[in-house]
């Protein structure tokens, strides 16, 4: 709401959405980790995408500058996994916070 509220547009000229803003707050590019090996394929040829387990995902750390602290990161990730969404009938109505220690 702060940003959309001030007129801050996205790069693309857009108004800010939640699934932009949760992304990029999981994103760990932005604490200069690469995480590899996320999707797969059968095949060269195959178009079909396989997710993979995160038991196979290869993070690269330090591989690119960071601009955001890795405490604050982490921080973060914290808050965003307290939180449940709660949702009545298949519609998502809020989220109910969890009390951090």
């Amino acid at each position: 709401n702060y940003l959309n509220g001030n007129n801050i547009k996205t790069v693309g000229g857009n108004n800010w959405r939640y699934e932009v803003i949760n992304k990029m707050l999981k994103n760990e590019k932005y604490i200069g980790n690469v995480i590899k090996f996320t999707t797969t394929t059968n095949n060269i040829f195959d178009r079909d995408i396989i997710v993979n387990n995160k038991s196979e995902h290869v993070i690269l750390e330090n591989v690119i500058p960071a601009i955001v602290d890795k405490d604050i990161f982490n921080k973060v990730q914290e808050i965003m996994e307290s939180k449940t969404q709660v949702v009545v009938n298949g519609k998502k109505i809020g989220l109910k916070v969890k009390t951090l220690k």
